[in-house]
Order: C-alpha cells, then structure tokens, then sequence
C-alpha cells in the first residue's frame, strides 16, 4: 500500500516547514512520558548570553573555519566579549532551545504592545562592504536551511548593536525541496520551495560572516531574547526592520552665499554668549553643576576608560535610560541584573561632559587646562566607539533629549577641541543623525508639530548648540539665520502639544 510511504514523506515535509511539534498529528499516539515538574515560564525574563565565565560557553560553538575565544580587549557587559576570528562565509552558532514569545503572549504578559527581541552587540575593527548573515532555526551547527533571519551590514567601525522583532522583522528563508509529487506509480519529494518563517521549535541561532572577504575579527557580546516595546526596533544604516524614522534635512539651497565679516562675527558672539551661560555657576534646571576638580576627576576615573597605544579603547557601557527597557530589568536573574547595573547611564556620561567643559572654559592655559582638554576627548572617544555614531541606531534613542541634551551643549564649548582633535565633523554629524526624533522642531520647517514647549524646555538651546557647532561657517551662518526665522514666527496657537492656548 502506498499510504504509509505518503504519510512518511508528508511527515518530513512538515517537520522542516512547521517544526516537529507539528508532525505529532500525524503520527500514532502514544502514552505521553512523565516529566518532572518545571519552573513556569517567565515570558519577561531576558535570556542573556554573556561571555562573564573562564571558557566559551557551551552552547556556543565554532563552525570550520572560524575560532572562538574570550578577550578582554573589547567588552560590553562585564569585562570580556566573544572574540571570533572567521574566514569567508565561516559561522558560529548558539545551539539552545529558543522559546517563542507572540505579541499577544507579550502584550498579557506586560499590559502594552510588546514583542520579543533577538538583539546582540559586534566590534568591527574596520568597516566592509559586505554584511554579516543572522539566521535562527533547527540543527544549525553547520549549513543546514534556516528557518528566518537577517543581515547586518558591516560598513562601520566601533561598536553596534541590533535588535530585530523575530515576529515583524525576521525575513523567512526559502527551503527548497519541500513539495510532495504523486504520478502514477511514481511519489516522493518534488522540486517546489517554501517560505520558511518563525517555527515553535527553533534550537538555534547562527552568525555566518562575509563571503566578500578572506578574513577577519569581530567581538560579539550580550547576545539576548527579550521582550521589548513594539515601537521601538528602529531602522538604521546597518539593519532594517519595519519602522524608519526619517532623518533631518535642513533644507539649505545646494548654493549658499558667502557670510559677511558682520554675519561671522554675530555667530561668534551668539557661541560666546551660551558658552558664558553653561560656564557660569547658575542653577541649570536637570544639571547639577560640579566646581571641584578633585570632584570631576574621580567621576571620570569611575568610567574606567582606558586607550591603548594602538587606540583600542575599552571602559564601561553607556546606555540611555529608555535603552534599559528591552532588558526588562525587573525580571532580570541576579547576575545578569548586576551587568545591567555596572552600565554608566547617558544622563550622568553627559552631564560630566559638560562639567568638564564647563572647567575647561574657566581655566588659564596650563597644564590643568590640558588635563581636562584630555579627559573630555577621550570621553568623546569611548562614546563613538560605544556606538554613538552617525548611522547607528543602537535598537532605539528614543525619548533622546533626556538622556543626551548635554552632549550637545559640552559639544558647542568645546567646539575648537573638537576641531583639533578632528573630531567635530563625527560628533556634529551624530548629533544631527540623533536629533531625528525631533525632526518636525529641528528641520526648522514650520507646521502643526514644530513648535511645542516640550522643544522650547528642553530642547531648544541644544538645537541652537547643535547649529553653533556646525563646522563650516556658511552652512552655520545659514542654520542661523534660519534657527532666528523659525524661533520668531512660532506661536503656541499653532503647536499640536504641550503648550499655552489662547483664552
């Protein structure tokens, strides 16, 4: 009879497009084992992979062609990552079951639209043309068919993270060789492919690296499931997903003309006037502003940055508070817990900046004058190379302003530093790139949500701080004069929130 051999076949074609947990129904029952009584599920509860121990962990294992170590070069939770030297196309996969968490499971769990996040951290040394392949499935120690993933370009340097809704954003992997032919005398499997997709089942993540290169080095760290605000996985220049928020344009015409000696000289004034307002020992609402330099030299010395001859920069990880969310740090187990709380958040990181500028400005040249011109630099360093970059979307920056509004304006006192290090250029373009949040007050395009007194509390000298750091002197003539023009014709009838209404 040839219904057995069909059954058979059909078996194997739905264990490969479904997962096995679907080939049950058509298999014969049988008495279902005693098991021993397991800790519930907890759908919040991170799954953390970090590389904290003496030795690789053993659920991470190296494909032919790629070596794993630890190192303690570069790190991002505690003080080693995953070093893994790959040649073209080798991987290294996460065998360990993957237990997936729907949006509704997420949304009962938590009470808000959740989903669950595949995120990770990776160092490239150098930027490449050609993206790490990403793929989550069954068996897939070596070249087996993936069920769904995604790529990461490499054309970056520094650290990056992603983080991708395995729901909404993992693309399904075509699997070919699934379809079931039954002519005459003849069955067995046919030629046709499926979409694969997110499966139940999945035991297994793999990192495949470039085909387009011999060979390399990535460190990889804090590799995680978790579940994360379902607005929040942005798109950037490494990852897409299924949310863009679009980037600034100033809108500037392609010719500009060229500042008069009056025009330059009012610019200069302006920057000279916010930097005496930042410099003096006003109260500034959010900012606690700190005088002892004894004071701002063991706050620098508690972010542990360190830089080698060579430029490798290492030193504690600094996040946003919002950046926190998708660890779901209440229901984080006790170790993990205490990496998350070694992370130096982004309100305190550019607060000290801004102390440290602040000094600067108010000290004769010298040698402590030096002294704080170092610090601050290397500040800026190890902040870029975390990631803070333009292009880099770190999953989410949300709620930006918060977080980082003194980036901004230590970034406009220490304008010169910055040009003579040659750093201006990076950190006015990532200043601009993270500003996208408030593209409808900073693109200076005036409409129904350009003017808020949410932008003009908060926000607002960081944009006039942005503008002022502009490196090129037309192009900061020019946003002036249009900072002046948007700022004068706003009116609060016109805003769409957080502001005065008229009686």
């Amino acid at each position: 009879m040839k219904t057995p051999g069909k059954l058979k076949q059909l078996s194997v074609a739905v264990a490969m497009v479904l997962g096995v947990s679907a080939v049950q129904a058509l298999e014969i029952a049988k008495p279902a084992p005693k098991t021993e009584k397991t800790t519930p599920f907890n759908v919040m509860q991170s799954k953390i992979i970090a590389f904290t121990d003496d030795q690789v962990p053993e659920t991470v294992h190296a494909g032919s062609g790629s070596k794993l170590s630890l190192s303690d070069k570069r790190y991002i939770a505690g003080d080693q990552s995953l070093r893994w030297d790959w040649t073209r196309g080798s991987t290294f996969s996460v065998i360990e079951p993957i237990r997936l968490v729907t949006d509704q499971e997420a949304y009962k769990a938590w009470g808000r639209r959740g989903t669950q996040v595949l995120s990770f951290w990776i160092y490239n040394e150098k930027p490449i043309d050609d993206v790490l392949t990403v793929d989550v499935g069954r068996g897939l120690g070596g070249f087996m068919p993936a069920d769904a993933g995604f790529e990461v370009k490499l054309n970056f340097k520094g650290w990056r993270t992603v983080g991708l809704s395995l729901q909404n954003d993992f693309q399904g992997r075509e699997m070919e060789g699934l379809g079931i032919s039954d002519s005459g005398d003849h069955e067995g499997m046919g030629d046709m492919s499926q979409l694969g997709g997110i499966k139940p089942d999945m035991d297994s993540i793999r990192f495949s690296a470039p085909t387009g290169v011999k060979a390399g080095t990535f460190y990889i760290d804090r590799i995680m499931l978790s579940v994360d605000d379902a607005r929040y996985q942005w798109s950037d220049d490494h990852v897409k997903t299924r949310i863009t928020v679009p980037e600034i344009d100033f809108y500037l015409p392609d010719v500009l003309p060229t500042p008069t000696a009056e025009e330059l000289k009012g610019v200069d004034e302006i920057h000279n006037a916010l930097v005496r307002v930042f410099s003096s020992s006003a109260n500034e609402t959010g900012l606690r502003k700190i005088n002892d330099p004894d004071r701002l030299r063991e706050m620098f010395a508690a972010l542990e940055i360190e830089k080698d001859e060579d430029g490798t920069l290492r030193g504690r990880h600094v996040n946003t508070k919002f950046q926190q969310v998708i660890y779901q740090p209440a229901h984080l187990k006790p170790e993990d817990k205490a990496l998350l709380d070694d992370y130096v958040l982004m309100a305190d990181y550019s607060a000290l900046m801004l102390n440290l500028a602040r000094h600067w400005n108010n000290l004769e040249a010298g040698a402590e004058k030096d002294e704080f011109k170092a610090m601050y630099l290397l500040m800026i360093e190890h902040l870029m190379d975390q990631g803070f970059a333009d292009g880099s979307g770190l999953v989410t920056t949300h709620h930006w302003g918060y977080g980082a509004r003194w980036w901004y304006i230590s970034a406009m006192m220490m304008s010169e530093v910055l040009s003579e290090a040659g750093h201006r250029q990076a950190v006015y373009d990532a200043l601009v790139w993270y500003s996208r949040e408030f593209i409808a007050s900073f693109s200076m395009e005036t409409g129904k949500e350009s003017s808020n007194l949410d932008y003009y509390n908060t926000l607002a000298r960081q944009h006039l701080a942005l503008l002022l750091l502009n490196p090129d002197p037309v192009e900061r003539v020019a946003l002036l004069k249009k900072f002046g023009d948007f700022v004068t014709i706003q009116h609060p009838a016109k805003a769409y929130c957080c502001n005065f209404e008229p009686l």
